[in-house]
């Protein structure tokens, strides 16, 4: 009998202590993932400048069509896109001013000066995401469940529409970079994925980098 009793309390000890163990990792997976947002939260809610390569597949329901550009951001509306291909929109230029976008091409000795700016630079600039993320009230950031080590911010996209309705953005929790945003339509179907390579945060650009040519 008291073999049996001695057992019985030796399993509660461990049952206890598998249950203690569990519930500190957890608080501490919490604690690593609100340190990471604290991080994060720092440094791009003061966001100054950054230049980054980017690969984009935009998908339609006809087709999907992949990108590669590089983009240019400067505090605190200053944005540029150069297109680098496919060969038919290679060495095309953007510059996004306020309520106009000018284009510039290799074929035409002036540059062109639309005055729409076309909803898709909302969903290629971290500059554009913060603001529906912190605009909108609607944003999240959790953990990726397939991989630990990135962070997920969700948000809905401000003015947004049927094919541009949500996004996520990935971020390396280690060297707190962007990894990848998506924007979705509002049936969950992904429409744009920028992929970021080669991100260099805060850098040092002239202002006549958004200047015409």
């Amino acid at each position: 009998m008291k073999k049996v009793i001695a057992i019985f309390i030796l399993m509660l000890i461990i049952f206890g202590t598998f249950v203690l163990g569990m519930r500190l990792i957890k608080k501490t997976k919490k604690e690593k993932t609100y340190n990471s947002y604290c991080k994060i939260y720092g440094i791009y809610n003061n966001l100054k400048s950054y230049i980054s390569k980017i690969d984009v597949l935009v998908t339609s329901n006809l087709s999907s069509r992949n990108y590669c550009l590089k983009e240019y951001y400067k505090s605190p509306d200053k944005y540029r896109i150069d297109c680098v291909s496919p060969d038919e929109i290679k060495n095309l230029k953007y510059i996004f001013k306020r309520d106009e976008v000018v284009f510039f091409s290799p074929f035409s000795s002036e540059p062109i000066t639309l005055n729409t700016i076309p909803v898709e630079k909302n969903c290629m600039f971290l500059g554009d995401f913060f603001k529906s993320y912190y605009e909108t009230q609607t944003g999240i950031a959790k953990t990726n469940k397939k991989t630990t080590n990135e962070l997920v911010y969700e948000t809905d996209v401000v003015r947004g529409c049927k094919r541009h309705f949500c996004q996520k953005l990935w971020f390396d929790k280690k060297t707190q970079l962007p990894l990848r945003l998506v924007t979705y339509d509002v049936n969950d179907k992904e429409v744009i994925r920028v992929e970021y390579t080669d991100f260099k945060l805060n850098e040092n650009i002239n202002d006549e980098t958004f200047e015409n040519f």
